[in-house]
């Protein structure tokens, strides 16, 4: 996933750029559907000691939320670290009910597109989303 991301042209709107990666994620898991849910309950069981399964996760949206407009120090900056946690957890959620057979193969992409545009929307919404915390 995170190969294919850095291979294409990457938008500089943030928006097409997570619309993008949620693309690219779906078409990979979905190449082999049958591979890909195995290896997904496999990672979803637990282990004797944690494993990286969130930093590997969040790798892939933290490339689609970097721009060159977002500041590099400040709460933006945390902000946006945050919002790739939170695209990681959205899109693994999506992934555990596609894996359980609850979401259909054709549904993946939509739910995984609307539930990262969900995150992207409250995170632009300086009244709503992570741009705007009282401290």
């Amino acid at each position: 996933m995170i190969a294919r991301f850095k291979a294409a042209p990457a938008p500089r709107d943030l928006v097409a750029r997570v619309r993008l990666a949620v693309e690219l994620a779906v078409t990979v898991m979905l190449e082999q559907p049958e591979v890909n849910r195995a290896v997904m309950s496999w990672i979803g069981m637990a282990g004797p000691s944690p494993g990286q399964v969130l930093a590997h996760s969040t790798a892939l949206w933290a490339l689609a939320t970097q721009a060159e407009e977002v500041p590099s120090s400040g709460d933006r900056s945390r902000d946006v670290a945050e919002l790739s946690v939170q695209l990681a957890l959205g899109f693994r959620g999506v992934l555990s009910f596609w894996t359980a057979g609850e979401i259909a193969d054709d549904e993946l992409a939509p739910a995984a597109q609307t539930i990262a545009a969900t995150l992207v929307a409250g995170f632009s919404d300086p009244q709503h989303g992570a741009g705007r915390r009282e401290q």
